[in-house]
């Protein structure tokens, strides 16, 4: 989606979204989903999965694009994960031969991805095959407030997601300029738009309204307006342009 505040300087504090660069699971989990075969090749832990040549390229366009006024982020947080640090190292080094030095970023385990427990790096079809009833569960619940065994429900991701952003507001004290961004994963940029939408998957028409927003794209950048209160704007979702040359 297209960025109508790229043009704008901020006349409010920001908070930016970048999804991790292209991983091995996303490659690998489609592909097999689509073969009707089980997933191979991938780290025994999610946490550790690398990103691809591709992840590499999106990663090093979204240091490039982070180069340009007015994206500079000024403070930066992390997940933990290989693809989320791997992402953010591969943008400075391409930020870096640019001509700019983003800042050091430090680790947040709020901005991990949302655990899946015993569905971990499984299709649906090997998910179903081997866990059955824990799959006839989430179908039941849905897919946000289900919870598998060993993992977390969507809710349980929306209270660390708030907590963060708690934390945010009082120990950065956003202003005018500043701008904070979160390299992160996808459960977690789809936490920030409930939270600044007011979401909450408990209620039947919230569930279809989350339902309806897209997954933020890989290597792709989201961005709010964020007041002195706290509340988020949505000004970009998901936006690719930056990636064209990936």
């Amino acid at each position: 989606m297209g960025d109508p505040a790229a043009n704008t300087p901020s006349a409010a504090a920001e908070l930016l979204a970048a999804r991790h660069g292209q991983s091995l699971a996303n490659l690998r989990i489609p592909a097999a989903e689509a073969a009707g075969q089980a997933v191979t090749g991938l780290p025994a832990r999610d946490a550790d999965v690398p990103l691809t040549p591709l992840g590499i390229r999106e990663a090093r366009a979204l240091g490039t694009h982070l180069c340009r006024p007015p994206h500079s982020p000024t403070t930066v947080l992390i997940s933990p994960y290989t693809r989320t640090r791997d992402t953010y190292q591969n943008a400075v080094i391409q930020a870096a031969q640019d001509g700019l030095m983003l800042p050091v970023a430090t680790v947040d385990d709020r901005l991990r991805d949302r655990a899946q427990g015993i569905f971990q790096l499984l299709t649906d079809a090997t998910a179903r095959r081997r866990f059955p009833q824990e799959h006839a569960r989430r179908a039941q619940l849905g897919p946000y407030r289900h919870r598998p065994p060993g993992g977390e429900s969507f809710p349980e991701v929306l209270a660390r997601v708030r907590a963060l952003l708690d934390d945010i507001r009082y120990t950065y004290s956003p202003t005018p300029g500043t701008r904070i961004l979160l390299v992160t994963h996808d459960a977690v940029i789809l936490a920030l738009r409930a939270l600044a939408e007011g979401l909450d998957p408990a209620d039947p028409e919230d569930e279809h309204a989350l339902a309806a927003v897209p997954m933020a794209p890989t290597g792709s950048l989201s961005r709010w307006r964020l007041d002195a209160n706290g509340t988020l704007t949505l000004t970009a979702y998901g936006a690719t342009e930056h990636l064209a040359a990936a």
